[in-house]
């Protein structure tokens, strides 16, 4: 009988004890191994940007599996999240570009369902040659400030004829944040913001929860399997959730909810905001493009069903809420000859539902579809096509 045979059966319990070990090692190593695996197939598209903060990685390719969604997100060789752009611009050829954040990015839902191009499919005839091109400009928690940024360095070179803005209640403080780690020219325009620790969105280092056995940290199987369960319990203790959201609720550091918040001043905040949005309108007029600011709502806004589970996470009730934001909006880009779109009177005459996921709170297709069909009633109204 072989030694190796002769130990195991003079020590059997030990040799047990080795035996399941090398098993779970074996198992735990494999299932790490197709974790990564998994995490590479699905790709990742933010980087840091010395300018921008953050931006989308150019031909990177992510898909994103949610209880709510399945979707693949594709960025093209000039960073943003559409098909190939045509440069130069073809003549004949109408272009927008819409610049946001992750609604307009769309979260949640494939590319031709965004309303960037719901919008352009509207605007276009069935059959025939496409007058009007849509670009998604889009990027998850982008504001004026980085918008005027991006502009100055990607967007104006993509020759747009109109630009659309379609300003976030959360870009309040997106903001004020991005402002801080900012520099700025002596006229008080933005030069570049710093890829640093100041946003949830894009952190130095990727965020790792914490475990009493440092090594697993760096596991991204324990990280995916933490991340679910914390998913999971946020929603199984909504009301404690609820609880934490309305402590910090109101407070400019913590809250991306601020201008909905009952008896909190963040006009002062907002205030920031209309002064990026008039540089980007002098940036504009000064190259004869067109402009057009545009605010949509949140589910809390829409309905007491939309964004049902979602909204107690961040401490709202189930009720329908309001904002005087849209009518400061509105104040500020009369009295600079903006135009400028309230969505929210489109989103409570639909008839579809849901409009938001419950959960994610974005726009699901048919949130998109109100969109955009607002977008083109006011273009063509409004005559900004011409």
């Amino acid at each position: 009988m072989p030694p190796v045979f002769q130990w195991a059966k003079a020590h059997a319990t030990l040799a047990g004890v080795v035996l399941i070990s090398a098993s779970i090692l074996c198992a735990g190593t494999l299932a790490e191994a197709l974790t990564r695996l998994v995490l590479t197939v699905r790709g990742h598209y933010p980087q840091k940007d010395p300018i921008l903060h953050h931006s989308l990685k150019p031909h990177a390719k992510m898909k994103r599996v949610q209880s709510e969604f399945q979707v693949v997100y594709c960025i093209n060789s000039q960073g943003l999240r559409d098909e190939e752009i045509r440069l130069p611009k073809p003549p004949q050829v109408f272009r927008i570009l819409m610049l946001g954040d992750s609604f307009t990015f769309g979260i949640g839902v494939e590319l031709h369902d965004t309303f960037t191009k719901q919008l352009e499919a509207l605007l276009n005839p069935p059959s025939g040659r496409s007058h009007f091109e849509v670009l998604n400009g889009g990027c998850s928690s982008y504001s004026p400030i980085l918008e005027y940024l991006f502009l100055v360095q990607k967007g104006l070179a993509l020759a747009p004829d109109l630009v659309i803005l379609n300003y976030d209640l959360s870009d309040v403080q997106d903001d004020y944040k991005y402002s801080q780690i900012a520099d700025f020219d002596q006229a008080g325009r933005p030069l570049r913001v710093h890829p640093r620790n100041v946003q949830w969105y894009y952190r130095e280092e990727r965020h790792r929860l914490r475990s009493w056995v440092p090594w697993l940290e760096y596991s991204a199987l324990y990280q995916g399997l933490r991340e679910a369960y914390v998913r999971w319990q946020n929603q199984r203790d909504a009301a404690v959730m609820y609880e934490a959201a309305q402590a910090i609720a109101g407070n400019i550091d913590f809250d991306r909810d601020l201008p909905l918040r009952e008896h909190v001043e963040w006009q002062p905040y907002f205030a920031r905001s209309t002064r990026y949005i008039h540089m980007i309108a002098e940036l504009l007029q000064a190259k004869g493009i067109g402009f057009l600011v545009t605010t949509y709502p949140y589910g809390v806004l829409v309905s007491a069903q939309e964004w049902r589970i979602g909204r107690q996470l961040r401490g709202f009730d189930q009720r329908v809420y309001t904002t005087r934001l849209f009518d400061y909006m509105a104040t500020f880009c009369h009295a600079h000859h903006i135009p400028y779109l309230n969505t929210l009177p489109d989103f409570l005459r639909a008839e579809t539902f849901p409009l938001f996921y419950p959960y994610d709170g974005h726009f699901t297709p048919s949130g998109h579809r109100v969109m955009a069909q607002a977008l083109a009633r006011f273009l063509w109204e409004q005559h900004l096509l011409d």
